[in-house]
């Protein structure tokens, strides 16, 4: 089963040793950027009605693709080494998308999301 993917890596070394390391940055990025985020966030930032518009464009599409390469280089963790899951979710806190200030919200609503965020 992991024949094909092992002669990828045996056949590839350059390319896997620049893999290795993106994983790595990723993951620790994530591992630091995660609670600096959430420590940043404003105390009310669950309650608003809606979220505070972006002071500029420039800013919101940066916002945006940093977001997506973090839920990219989370999915791809998902089999390789890394923090997934906690990158996935950093880069979700950046990207905009519908529905997002709800999912946010039920999330928080969880007593676990709740202690987490507290922690």
């Amino acid at each position: 089963m992991f024949a094909p993917v092992w002669d990828w890596i045996n056949n590839h070394p350059s390319a896997t040793q620049v893999i290795v390391i993106a994983a790595l940055v990723v993951s620790v990025g994530s591992l630091v950027g995660v609670p600096l985020l959430i420590a940043r966030l404003p105390a009310d930032y669950f309650v608003d009605e809606e979220a505070p518009p972006a002071a500029h464009l420039v800013t919101r599409v940066l916002k945006n693709l940093v977001g997506l390469v973090f839920v990219l280089a989370g999915i791809a963790m998902l089999v390789l080494p890394g923090q997934g899951l906690l990158s996935i979710f950093a880069g979700m806190l950046l990207v905009d998308f519908p529905g997002k200030r709800r999912l946010e919200r039920a999330l928080v609503a969880r007593p676990r999301g709740r202690r987490g965020l507290d922690w």
